[in-house]
């Protein structure tokens, strides 16, 4: 009996069609994306700007703080102004920095007055060249240091000795007119007296010298003080001598030479301690190495 089989192909399974690929995530945020072409030019105007400002820099700078030709030519011309006014300041000074017993009063006061109004030029001539722009160059600034100080010392001196120039040396030379103005003809009263009145003004101003701060002028005028009046004692102890005393009034004499050697001597260390002084502090050499470093800039 044959069997009524059905011959049946092996099964296929069919493969699935690819699955499509999941969509990239948004990342959009509701906002426009941004575009490109407007970071470009916030980028560039930025850098603009900031170039702007560091050329708006450098010409604030080159205006403010770069020397130039011109400064040092201006540097150039008031060092020379203070080479100027520091010569005649100091000449001036000289003049009035001796104590002599020739002159007048009036001539005195004159030349007092006149180191008093070179001193202010002086001092007027240093500021403005304290002010120029020349003075930030290192060289130049270097000179100026130098040449500052001395200046400060002699500012320092000047101002200490004129008052008491002042002070002193018109009534010094009103005691020497007093005295060329007498002579002592005889050793009777009545020229005794005379020559006291003669002397008195001199005197009484001497005594009222109680405040001099300059020591040399203060000591000086003390010893003239003492001369003076020790002077005055000789004639009166002269005046009283008898006639023919010859040995005592020979003593008189002597004494009285070795007061006049010994005033002169005082007088020429005063005036050679006030020279010194003044020499020492004398800013010539340095301003005029200021000046020349000064040249050399404006040559270079």
């Amino acid at each position: 009996m044959e069997s009524n089989q059905t011959n049946h192909a092996p099964e296929q399974t069919a493969t699935p069609p690819p699955a499509p690929a999941p969509a990239p995530e948004s990342t959009n945020t509701g906002a426009p994306a941004p575009k490109q072409k407007n970071s470009t030019t916030l980028i560039v105007a930025i850098v603009g700007g900031l170039l702007a400002v560091g050329l708006i820099g450098w010409l604030v700078y080159s205006a403010l703080f770069a020397i130039k030709p011109e400064d040092y030519r201006q540097a150039g011309e008031a060092a020379n102004q203070v080479v100027l006014k520091g010569s005649s300041s100091t000449s001036s000074l000289t003049r009035v920095g001796r104590i002599s017993s020739s002159g007048t009063e009036t001539t005195v006061n004159n030349d007092l007055e006149a180191a008093d109004k070179a001193l202010a030029e002086f001092k007027q001539a240093h500021a403005e060249l304290e002010g120029k722009k020349a003075l930030r160059d290192a060289d130049v600034s270097e000179a100026y240091d130098e040449y500052s100080e001395t200046y400060k010392s002699y500012i320092q001196f000047a101002e200490g000795y004129l008052p008491s120039a002042k002070q002193v040396l018109p009534v010094i030379i009103g005691c020497e007119e007093d005295s060329r103005a007498v002579s002592l003809s005889s050793r009777d009263a009545s020229a005794v007296a005379e020559l006291r009145n003669s002397v008195k003004p001199c005197m009484d101003k001497l005594a009222e010298l109680k405040d001099v701060k300059d020591e040399d002028l203060k000591k000086f005028a003390a010893t003239y003080g003492d001369t003076i009046k020790r002077m005055l004692e000789i004639v009166d102890e002269a005046a009283a001598l008898d006639s023919s005393d010859f040995r005592a009034a020979s003593e008189l004499r002597r004494e009285l030479n070795d007061l006049m050697r010994s005033l002169s001597s005082a007088q020429r260390d005063a005036n050679s301690n006030i020279q010194k002084r003044l020499d020492d502090v004398h800013p010539r050499e340095d301003i005029n190495e200021l000046a020349s470093v000064i040249r050399e800039k404006i040559r270079s």
